[in-house]
């Protein structure tokens, strides 16, 4: 299965669903290219249109798609947030109120792609046949900022700190301001001294 992410913007609907463009044209940072024609969904929805988490098969999906079409050049779908679980309920949280909004697509190609050159110089791959095996919304591109928002979520109990702390994990280290990795780490420690007092 190939992975390909696709920060985009997200509308939260009335009914609290999600819509999303999943998929673009657009070139990604290797260089490779998904024509929107080509998708090809009719398996994806008969096998109940799963949404996960990161691509993780060995958690429950957060959600499903109630509807996904191609839209021009984008594979645009709406998010329904199943919230049965504490991760699906804090992934809806975070993705309505757009801290989250990077998807990503899991496909096989069903067609050998075409090498795409400039100057005769390979330059990457489009595939103009693609099977979605299901989407997923992620953490990345994480940033400081981002987490912070979370941690934030986290603190004011709108979301779990199972969530908050996957993010946190989930943390690049960086050479530049890691202002937002240093609130993250006082969150924790606070928090840990708070339950280590619990327990006397």
């Amino acid at each position: 299965m190939i992975t390909k992410v696709y920060p985009a913007e997200t509308k939260a609907l009335k009914n609290g669903d999600v819509q999303s463009v999943i998929s673009t044209e657009a070139i990604d940072r290797v260089g490779d290219t998904i024509i929107a024609k080509g998708w090809e969904i009719d398996n994806y929805i008969k096998t109940g249109a799963p949404v996960l988490f990161s691509h993780s098969y060995d958690t429950p999906p957060i959600g499903k798609s109630v509807d996904i079409r191609i839209q021009g050049k984008s594979l645009v779908s709406i998010t329904h947030f199943h919230e049965k679980t504490q991760l699906s309920r804090d992934l809806a949280i975070l993705a309505r109120d757009g801290d989250m909004r990077s998807w990503s697509v899991g496909f096989n190609p069903t067609r050998e792609p075409t090498s795409r050159t400039e100057n005769g110089i390979f330059k990457g791959y489009v595939y103009d046949g693609t099977e979605l095996l299901e989407y997923s919304l992620v953490a990345v591109p994480a940033n400081p900022e981002a987490v912070s928002k979370i941690i934030h979520a986290a603190q004011k109990g709108r979301i779990s700190d199972y969530t908050a702390r996957i993010f946190a994990e989930s943390m690049p280290q960086t050479d530049g301001d890691d202002s937002g990795l240093a609130e993250v780490a006082r969150y924790f420690e606070q928090r840990a001294i708070v339950e280590s007092m619990r327990r006397f």
